[in-house]
């Protein structure tokens, strides 16, 4: 983790039967996964984040894996059902990954349960970093003794179709992110059941439809974008959903109102359907400075444009002139009258 390496992953590696844990992350390494690596029975954990490595999705069956980390390189194609075994950590964030999310994820065998998964953890004492991305993409490290840890990345990849029904049922799930993909349909309507959720986007994606009631019953989400979809209607209310009110939480979703959205969609607005209002005055000013701003090069180019006018039309320029000079001899002659009956 985090040296200088480069070249190909040692195939060698594959051989370490007994590994659990294999680290790679943040090199310089390239080509491809070892073929051997689906030899690892006992590996809980791979990270191989942030390399250069180009390959298909591994299609290994390692079912005691529980955090499999891919993301920042360039893997292509489908999911493989084999990554449905999974156990605790997917991330395969900012990839070519193609295709549909698999609806056997519900399988996560760690994440689906509604007990204590510590309960039947085998790896609790495994003692490793797990390196996670938070919303503003700063890296964070969790052990791999958090056995409460449960998050699925799939953001910044080409990933299409709908949102599964099935992943619903992943009721210890504290993280979801599918942002930056093309997923659309509506966003499922039992997304409430996933009441552990803390971190959900789905922003830049191609999702419609009305934005489901039952996400205001997830009392722990504390980071939520749905940014850059296309859904409509009226944002729930709900307590939780009451504290996230900044509107860049709803941006890019042109017929979306209330909540945090200032300006109610229905009284008159078609533009990304949000007004902060403790802005207004900025943006009078920034209105107002346009304005003047444009005032002068428009006298500038309608000048021009007359003297042009004289210059070439003959006629426009005998009469302009003319009728100048007539007012210039009436007003000397109004001021000459004036002068003297003040002078009398």
């Amino acid at each position: 983790m985090n040296n200088d390496f480069s070249g190909n992953i040692p195939t060698s590696l594959g051989s370490l039967g007994f590994l659990r844990y294999l680290n790679l992350r943040n090199n310089k390494f390239h080509g491809q996964l070892p073929l051997s690596f689906g030899n690892l029975f006992n590996l809980v954990g791979l990270d191989v984040g942030k390399n250069n490595l180009s390959d298909v999705l591994p299609s290994w069956e390692l079912f005691a894996l529980r955090y499999l980390i891919l993301r920042s390189n360039h893997f292509y194609g489908k999911i493989p059902t084999e990554l449905c075994h999974c156990g605790q950590v997917l991330d395969l964030a900012m990839n070519h990954i193609t295709g549909n999310i698999p609806r056997c994820f519900s399988n996560f065998t760690f994440i689906v349960t509604s007990i204590n998964p510590s309960e039947h953890n085998p790896h609790v004492n495994v003692d490793n970093n797990v390196i996670l991305v938070d919303a503003k993409g700063s890296e964070l490290a969790y052990t791999t003794t958090s056995e409460l840890l449960f998050s699925i990345n799939l953001s910044n990849n080409n990933i299409s179709g709908e949102i599964p029904e099935e992943l619903m049922d992943l009721h210890w799930l504290l993280s979801l992110n599918l942002a930056g993909n093309h997923l659309s349909g509506r966003i499922p309507g039992k997304i409430g059941k996933l009441e552990k959720l803390e971190f959900l986007d789905l922003s830049r994606n191609e999702l419609y439809g009305a934005i489901p009631q039952s996400l205001s019953y997830l009392n722990f989400l504390s980071h939520l974008n749905l940014s850059f979809n296309d859904l409509t209607g009226r944002i729930p209310d709900g307590n939780q959903l009451q504290t996230l009110n900044d509107p860049s939480v709803y941006v890019g979703n042109k017929h979306l109102y209330g909540g945090p959205i200032l300006e109610p969609f229905p009284k008159g607005t078609d533009s990304n359907g949000f007004r902060d209002n403790s802005k207004a005055d900025i943006f009078s000013d920034d209105e107002h400075m346009w304005l003047y701003a444009g005032i002068g090069p428009g006298l500038l180019v309608g000048f021009l444009g007359f003297c042009g006018s004289l210059h070439f039309i003959k006629s426009w320029r005998y009469f302009y002139f003319h009728n100048l000079e007539l007012v210039f001899n009436k007003l000397a002659v109004s001021i000459a009258l004036f002068q003297r009956k003040f002078r009398n």
